[in-house]
C-alpha cells in the first residue's frame, strides 16, 4: 500500500507539469531533479520526524496528522485556493523551468508526502521509488500538457485536489 500511496502522491507532479506543458514551458532536466528531490527529501524528512516522536506519541496520532493533513491540501487544490500556481512558476518568462524555479514549485508540491510519510514504512527501495515517480511524473506531465494544450489548469488542479481527497480518504478508512 506505501508503494501507491507513493505513486499516487506523484500525481501532483504530473497534473503541475501537464499545465506547464499547456503552456508551451519546457522543464529542464535539472529541473526535473529537483522536484524528484525535493519531493523525496520530504517523504524522508518526515519519515525521520515520525521515528523520533514515535517514542513520545501513540503510533495512531501520526495516522491521523497524515490523513487529516491530505485531506486538507485536497480541499485547497479542489477550490483553486493551492499555494502552488503553475501559471506564475517560469518567473523569468523564458519558456523553460530553471532547477531554482523548480525548487519554488517543487516545494508546496511535496506538502503530501511531508504529511503522507509520517505514516507509511519507509524503506530505501521505496525511497528510490518516490524518486523514479516524481521525475517521470514531471517527464510525462509535460509532454502530456504539451499534447494536449488546450486544456485547462484549473482542470489539472481539481483532478490533483480530487486525487488527493481519495488517498486521504483512503488512508482513514484502511491506514
Amino acid at each position: 500500500m506505501d508503494f501507491l500511496l507513493v505513486l499516487l502522491m506523484s500525481m501532483d507532479s504530473l497534473l503541475t507539469c501537464f499545465s506547464l506543458g499547456t503552456k508551451h514551458i519546457s522543464i529542464s532536466f535539472g529541473a526535473r531533479l529537483v522536484i524528484a528531490c525535493v519531493g523525496t527529501c520530504c517523504l524522508v524528512l518526515s519519515f525521520l520526524f515520525a521515528q523520533i516522536l514515535s517514542a513520545v506519541l501513540p503510533e495512531g496520532i501520526f495516522h491521523f496528522i497524515s490523513s487529516f493533513s491530505l485531506f486538507i491540501i485536497a480541499l485547497f487544490c479542489l477550490f483553486d485556493k493551492s499555494f502552488l500556481n503553475p501559471d506564475t512558476a517560469d518567473i523569468d518568462n523564458s519558456g523553460v523551468l530553471s532547477p531554482t524555479e523548480a525548487l519554488f514549485l517543487a516545494v508546496p508540491l511535496s506538502l503530501d508526502s511531508l504529511f503522507t510519510g509520517l505514516s507509511i514504512n519507509t524503506s530505501v527501495i521505496l525511497v528510490v521509488f518516490c524518486f523514479v515517480c516524481g521525475f517521470t511524473a514531471s517527464f510525462l506531465g509535460q509532454k502530456l500538457g504539451e499534447k494536449f494544450a488546450n486544456a485547462q489548469g484549473k482542470k489539472a488542479s481539481f483532478c490533483s485536489g480530487f486525487i488527493l481527497l481519495m488517498i486521504a480518504g483512503f488512508k482513514m478508512i484502511y491506514g
